[in-house]
């Protein structure tokens, strides 16, 4: 089953699952409103694709389904991911906040954490423009969390809790339903904004930061199972922040920090 994503340059929109070959990133550092996106199957850079309703960075995240994506944070937006153009209004969340993330299953989309410590866990049905709406909470909170997901569950990781304690945790939710998030296992290195995507069987995560430095660190997971990260490999680059999507075959890592750069890397899921 091929996987879309949607996902952030440096730093707004992160999401998981959507189907087809078209990864899209938008925003980040410095208010960007910019929308890029990428063919996941092939190489080459990125091309415009169009423009958010207002430049953000630090915003929510993202998740999509087949038709439809949707950026969370400050006002939600959605695009049609088939055909270029402007994002357009799509709601609110149930608590103004930021520095989190989101995930989807293609019918839900999963808003988690962010700011102030929250431990909020919000959703939308992606084909019904609205408000979002109480799922349940995080087991901890924190933001510039991870997270991805498969049909079925949901994956949070990592992040930072307030005043600057690193993170290591791993919890799941199961989309369909509502409720909070239960223990996963650990990642093996405790970071932030370390963002991830995946297969329908298998989460990785990329990047991040473990004060005072950048990470080059790739881990992963079995989504179905519970238990700690396993290493994967490395970045070209060291970096936090960096976005990522894939089809289910290949994982890409877009952009980032370390200071900011604009690299693309790859890896084969399995």
């Amino acid at each position: 089953m091929a996987i879309w994503d949607i996902k952030e340059r440096y730093n707004l929109v992160r999401g998981n699952k959507i189907r087809g070959d078209r990864g899209v990133n938008a925003g980040g550092d410095g208010d960007i409103d910019v929308i890029s996106h990428v063919n996941i199957s092939s190489t080459g850079n990125a091309a415009d694709f169009g423009n958010l309703t207002a430049a953000q960075s630090y915003a929510m995240g993202a998740g999509s389904s087949s038709t439809r994506g949707i950026f969370g944070g400050g006002d939600n937006q959605y695009i049609t991911i088939a055909s270029e153009g402007n994002a357009a209004f799509f709601g609110d969340l149930s608590a103004a906040r930021a520095q989190g993330d989101a995930l989807s299953n293609g019918n839900r989309i999963i808003f988690c954490g962010g700011n102030s410590n929250k431990n909020v866990l919000d959703y939308n049905t992606i084909a019904t423009l609205g408000n979002a709406v109480d799922f349940g909470d995080l087991n901890y909170s924190s933001r510039l969390i991870g997270s991805t997901a498969n049909n079925t569950r949901g994956i949070v990781t990592g992040g930072l809790a307030e005043p600057a304690t690193m993170l290591n945790n791993i919890s799941y939710i199961t989309i369909g339903s509502t409720g909070d998030a239960l223990d996963f296992g650990d990642l093996t290195v405790a970071r932030n904004r370390s963002y991830g995507s995946g297969s329908s069987t298998r989460g990785v995560f990329m990047g991040g930061y473990v004060a005072p430095a950048t990470s080059n660190v790739i881990d992963y997971i079995t989504i179905a199972s519970t238990g700690d990260a396993t290493d994967f490999g490395d970045l070209t680059v060291a970096r936090w922040g960096g976005q990522n999507t894939s089809n289910n075959i290949r994982q890409i890592n877009m952009g980032g920090s370390n200071p900011a750069v604009n690299t693309i890397d790859y890896v084969t899921i399995t």
